[in-house]
C-alpha cells in the first residue's frame, strides 16, 4: 500500500474527526475576520516605539480592552484570564491559518497583542516588521481612519 492509499484509508476511518476539524477551522476563519480588525484598530500608534512601558501594560496593552486598573480584583483577574484566553485562541487560529486559508501571521499578531508573557514585545515587533503584515495592519487602520503604527528604526 502506497502512502496516498494509507492516507485515504486513514481519512475514511476518521471521517468524524476530519469533519470536526473542518468545522472548527471554518468557524475560526469567520471569527478572526470579525475580531482581527478590532484588535488592530485598538493598537496605540506608538506601541512599538515606546521606550518605557505604558502604565497599564501587563494589564491591558490595548486601549479599551480589559481595563483593570479601577475594577474589583476578582473582575480584574477574570478580565485578564479572558483576554489571555482570547489571545491564545487567535494565536492558535493563526497557526492553523498558516496551512489553511486565512491571514495566519496577522491573526497570530492579534493574538500576541492580547496575551501577556515575557519577550512578547520583541516577538510582536518581529512579526509586524514583515512587509506584508505591516501593509495589512496599515490598510486595516487606514480604513478605520487611524494612522499607521510606528515602527522603530533598526
Amino acid at each position: 500500500m502506497n502512502a496516498f492509499g494509507a492516507l485515504i484509508a486513514w481519512a475514511e476511518g476518521h471521517a468524524f474527526l476530519l469533519a470536526v476539524a473542518g468545522s472548527v477551522s471554518f468557524v475560526l476563519f469567520f471569527l478572526t475576520i470579525a475580531a482581527l480588525p478590532l484588535v488592530v484598530i485598538a493598537i496605540p500608534r506608538d506601541y512599538f516605539t515606546r521606550k518605557k512601558a505604558h502604565p497599564l501594560e501587563g494589564r491591558a496593552e490595548l486601549e479599551g480592552i480589559a481595563r483593570t486598573r479601577y475594577r474589583h480584583p476578582v473582575v480584574a483577574v477574570l478580565a485578564l484570564v479572558l483576554k489571555n484566553t482570547a489571545g491564545f485562541a487567535l494565536l492558535t487560529a493563526g497557526g492553523i491559518m498558516l496551512v489553511t486559508p486565512g491571514q495566519g501571521l496577522l491573526t497570530m499578531l492579534a493574538g500576541l497583542l492580547l496575551m501577556n508573557f515575557p519577550g512578547k514585545k520583541k516577538l510582536e515587533l518581529r512579526i509586524v516588521s514583515r512587509p506584508t503584515v505591516y501593509r495589512a495592519v496599515s490598510w486595516i487602520r487606514k480604513r478605520s481612519g487611524k494612522p499607521p503604527v510606528l515602527l522603530p528604526i533598526f
